[in-house]
């Protein structure tokens, strides 16, 4: 597999300590084992990219046209498809993938709520949503950082939010939550969850 070396963007430099540190690990394991035809939410410059093998047909889902670009300059081993739209607005059918990835993207969403819904939508049924997002800390010092954190970090980050409960917003968008785990106290969260 042909990587393009990290980082690629001012986005991705700030995020190098925490993406070698810990979020890198949890993308190869979260999308370990993934195959056909997946559709990543906010796909960003591209991180996940570089853990789809040559198997993947990823639709890479991003707003921002100039994110999109720098996804599409990485050399990866999937089939690559960019189409610039947002979460909350899919445009696809219903029933449409079996698989819908995202990472570090639900914090950031005015209304997360209704792009769950989006995803609820496009997959189909017994389809699986993996997400590698950062959350509102479970315990201890995890859930004082992000509880004092989270005013200042809101208005500095331009709307990422991080004191979201995002296992529970999955859940009242009606998926079913089959597996989580945590890094940092629940900072760094992987969500496995299912249409059923």
């Amino acid at each position: 597999m042909n990587l393009v070396p990290w980082p690629r963007s001012g986005y991705d430099a700030g995020m190098w300590p925490l993406e070698t540190l810990i979020v890198a690990g949890m993308r190869r394991r979260v999308l370990s084992g993934i195959s056909g035809t997946i559709l990543e939410l906010g796909a960003g410059t591209g991180a996940n990219l570089r853990f789809y093998g040559p198997s993947c047909r990823v639709v890479a889902l991003e707003p921002d046209r100039r994110r999109l670009q720098a996804a599409l300059r990485r050399r990866v081993s999937c089939t690559l498809v960019p189409v610039q739209a947002s979460a909350d607005r899919l445009p696809f059918r219903n029933d449409t993938f079996a698989s819908v990835v995202a990472s570090l993207l639900f914090c950031c969403l005015p209304e997360p709520l209704m792009a769950l819904e989006e995803v609820r939508r496009v997959l189909t049924p017994g389809g699986t949503l993996l997400l590698v997002e950062h959350t509102r800390g479970d315990r201890g010092p995890g859930r004082l950082a992000t509880r004092t954190l989270s005013g200042p970090w809101l208005r500095l980050s331009g709307g990422c939010h991080l004191d979201r409960d995002t296992v529970a917003t999955v859940r009242e968008a009606g998926l079913q939550v089959i597996e989580t785990s945590s890094r940092l106290c629940g900072i760094f969260r992987t969500i496995v969850a299912r249409r059923v």
